[in-house]
């Protein structure tokens, strides 16, 4: 999501709010915690303070709204899934916050249906998708053909295995040391440095003059 603190619409997370069962004083009593328009000149319709204690579990829970409405695309008839193993569970999106990956067939119908659930999501939440940020995957023997199709419907260019999602790699076939090196790379870096802090001054000085 584009800036999601800043833009989360003040309307749609209240209707939010009541349809978790909160109480209008409660509600009332959260805009005085997380605004400052009962004491400031400008009036403001949206956005979430950054650091606020309270800020991020509100995004949370606006948020919410997007995960459900993908799960309803699972009773369309027409609407066609990432293909899953008939014993596993079917799932089209894996959320974290603001980090979220949609998983979908690749036929015009069913990529229609889920851009619609996005544009919708954006029209009442006030939260926009950052496209600049966003990239499709395929499987390496699908035709040149579909990503060509799927960057029109889109609007989003087309990435390749493996990425990274949450600190991890995504991947699909064998498992290769290629795919963890970075964060081998990271894990011995932070090693280092908690090694350097128990280092004694005669240490730290070796260790400055081989350095520099």
């Amino acid at each position: 999501m584009a800036k999601a603190y800043d833009r989360v619409s003040w309307i749609f997370l209240t209707k939010v709010l009541r349809k978790f069962g909160f109480s209008e004083r409660m509600i009332n009593m959260i805009w005085r915690l997380t605004s400052n328009n009962w004491y400031s000149f400008f009036q403001s319709s949206r956005g979430l303070k950054q650091g606020g204690p309270l800020s991020p579990t509100l995004f949370i829970i606006a948020a919410k709204v997007l995960p459900r409405g993908l799960n309803k695309l699972q009773e369309d008839g027409e609407y066609r899934g990432y293909g899953m193993p008939k014993w596993s569970s079917n799932i089209n999106h894996l959320s974290y916050v603001d980090d979220t990956i949609l998983f979908c067939s690749r036929d015009k119908k069913s990529v229609q249906k889920m851009m619609k659930v996005l544009a919708n999501y954006e029209q009442v939440s006030g939260q926009m998708i950052n496209k600049n940020k966003c990239f499709f995957y395929l499987h390496e023997k699908a035709p040149i053909v579909s990503g060509q199709r799927l960057r029109r419907w889109t609007g989003i260019q087309q990435g390749h295995f493996p990425f990274t999602y949450l600190g991890c790699p995504v991947f699909y076939g064998r498992k290769k040391i290629s795919h963890f090196e970075y964060i081998l790379a990271k894990i011995n870096k932070r090693v280092m440095c908690w090694q350097n802090k128990f280092l004694s001054y005669g240490g730290r000085q070796i260790l400055v003059a081989h350095v520099l």
